[in-house]
Formats: structure tokens, C-alpha cells, sequence
């Protein structure tokens, strides 16, 4: 019914709301199936194919020296520069190369210095006609010599994993490597072929800026006695 002066009673719309409100709770359910689905779906981890390098270890190239009285190996740039004979037996190998020139290695067979100083000392030991290294070479001796130079010795007496040896601290810039063995100095014996012990020293010198003991570890390797 109409009346005057009353305005007309329009029903609002509400049915946009509902639709909202339905979408809303639609896209919930949605959301909550995927969250649902992903939760217990398994993972499968794919790990690429590990990938494998081979090191080679192979010994370098080296050349067989075979003197009377032994047989090691140097690296194939190096040569017998000269045999010494007189007060001691001297073998003298050197490399020829550029980086290698500078390096010397002087084998001395039954004739070894006992009042030769060194800067480092390489622990050895015999094994049938071989000889090993047993340790490593020692720090520069300076670092850790304090003993006062014994009657007629010309160098200071030092120890290195329990081989005793003679440090020379008047040249303490050099490089010069002796090896020597357990209860004696400047030498190991070694029992030849024929079954005759024979005394061996070597001393590796290397006047190079960057030290490379190298050539001294491959002799000790392949040293063996005739």
C-alpha cells in the first residue's frame, strides 16, 4: 500500500555477499587439498652421477745411475758430473736444467764425513741393501741448535728425531741436507750384494730460492748397494 509522504521500502541486496563469502570458503577448501596433497606426497631426491677423478701417482721419469758400489735413480735432466777420489770417495750428480742447475747431490761411499755440518739433517736407515727415510728433514738446525761446538768438530752438535748430526750455525742461509742414521753421524751402512757393509753419506745442496728436495727423496728410494 501506498501512503503519502512515505518513502518506498526498497529489499536490500545481500545476494552479492553471499557470493563473496561462498568463493571465499571455496578457494579454503582448495587450498587446504593442495596444502593436503603436497604434505603426503613422497619426496623423491635426484642426486647427480658423483663425478670421479683418477690421481696418478706414477713416479716421474727418472734415469738409473749404476756406480761401483750402488744404483739410484735421478730425475733424467741430472748427470755424474765428476768422481771425486782422494781423502773421501765422492760420487757428484747435478741437474743440467735451468731450475735444476743449482742442485747437487754428492754420494760418499766407505769414506764419510764425520765433522761435515749441515743445515738440515734426513733421518735414514738401512734395509737389506737399500736404504729408507725414517722421517722427515729437519727444519733449517739454526731454528733449534743451542749446543757449543764440541773439541776439533766445526760444526755445533744437534739432534733431529733422535739422529744426531752436526748443525753449522756460521752458514745458517745455506741449504745443504745431509742424511744420517741412528747412532752414528754422516752415516749409514748399508750390507752388500756380496754380503760386505758399506758406508754411504750423501749431501744435497740446493741454491735455488725455492727449495726442492725432491731429487734427494728419489736417490734415498732407489739407493741400493752393491
Amino acid at each position: 500500500m501506498y501512503r503519502v509522504g512515505s518513502k518506498p521500502n526498497h529489499k536490500r541486496r545481500r545476494w552479492p555477499l553471499w557470493l563473496l563469502a561462498c568463493l571465499a570458503v571455496l578457494l579454503l577448501i582448495i587450498g587446504g587439498v593442495f596444502l593436503g596433497t603436497r604434505v603426503h606426497t613422497p619426496t623423491n631426491i635426484t642426486q647427480a652421477a658423483p663425478v670421479i677423478t683418477k690421481v696418478n701417482n706414477a713416479v716421474a721419469a727418472a734415469r738409473t745411475f749404476n756406480e761401483p758400489g750402488f744404483e739410484l735413480k735421478l730425475p733424467t735432466d741430472w748427470t755424474l758430473r765428476e768422481h771425486i777420489t782422494g781423502e773421501y770417495n765422492i760420487y757428484r750428480f747435478q741437474g743440467t736444467e735451468k731450475l735444476s742447475a743449482g742442485r747437487i747431490l754428492d754420494v760418499y761411499q766407505d769414506s764419510t764425513p764425520v765433522n761435515f755440518p749441515v743445515n738440515r739433517v734426513q733421518p735414514v736407515e738401512a734395509s737389506g741393501t737399500h736404504i729408507t727415510a725414517d722421517g722427515s728433514i729437519s727444519d733449517n738446525c739454526a731454528d733449534f741448535t743451542k749446543a757449543a761446538p764440541a773439541s776439533g768438530q766445526s760444526g755445533n752438535p744437534a739432534k733431529w728425531q733422535n739422529v744426531d748430526f752436526l748443525c753449522d750455525l756460521h752458514n745458517t742461509a745455506r741449504n745443504v741436507v745431509g742424511t744420517s742414521a741412528a747412532g752414528s753421524i754422516n752415516k749409514v751402512v748399508v750390507q752388500g750384494e756380496g754380503g760386505t757393509s758399506h758406508s754411504f753419506f750423501m749431501s744435497y745442496t740446493d741454491h735455488g730460492l725455492n727449495a726442492d728436495y725432491g731429487a734427494l727423496y728419489g736417490a734415498i728410494e732407489t739407493f741400493s748397494a752393491h
